[in-house]
């Protein structure tokens, strides 16, 4: 594919049959971003259970990792295995992100400081506000952590989902098999 982009290809379009693990998602499509640096070259193919059934909030979780790892949008393989509650799982995903779509398109991955090595974290945003997520993939009981942005000072933050404001020294919870995403107001800290 290295040896083919830009000039004979437009984007790349990893296949994510990984039957629910947004931790895959979240390592491919950031791997692909590092190497590509430009999220428009980026759309993953992601499956609602084609090639093994998962539940479907793991659906939610996969297309939030997509989107915060550098993918332009998210393509599926064989929509007839979709269920209701795939179809659900997908609007909320598309929900939460439309009112940031301008910060998703103009921005860039940026650095969060992983606070916890348990967890996995992502950061996209433009030179004032992030999103933010974090997830907790591989632990069967909730973790706290703390948000922190690299060479940032967090000035305002709040819960995506539920729109609560949450501290910006504050800590969070992230719930066991489960993410969080927060949207954070910054201003870059001078050396």
């Amino acid at each position: 594919f290295e040896t083919l982009y830009p000039q004979y290809l437009s984007y790349a379009q990893p296949s994510l049959y990984v039957q629910g693990s947004a931790q895959r998602v979240h390592d491919t499509v950031a791997a692909n971003y590092k190497a590509l640096g430009n999220r428009r070259a980026i759309l993953p193919w992601l499956t609602a259970g084609t090639y093994g059934e998962f539940p479907p909030e793991q659906l939610e979780q996969m297309i939030l990792e997509a989107y915060l790892n550098g993918a332009i949008g998210v393509t599926y393989y064989q929509f007839r295995d979709f269920e209701p509650l795939d179809f659900y799982y997908h609007a909320q995903a598309h929900r939460y992100l439309i009112p940031y779509a301008q910060l998703l398109q103009q921005g860039a991955m940026i650095g969060v400081a992983a606070e916890r090595e348990e967890l996995t974290y992502s950061g996209f945003g433009t030179a004032t506000e992030a999103l933010v997520l974090v997830g907790n993939y591989r632990q069967r009981n909730a973790l706290e952590t703390g948000i922190a942005l690299q060479d940032r000072e967090i000035l305002e933050m709040k819960d995506v989902k539920t729109s609560e404001p949450v501290a910006p020294k504050g800590r969070i919870s992230v719930p066991p098999q489960g993410q969080r995403l927060l949207w954070v107001k910054f201003r870059e800290v001078q050396p």
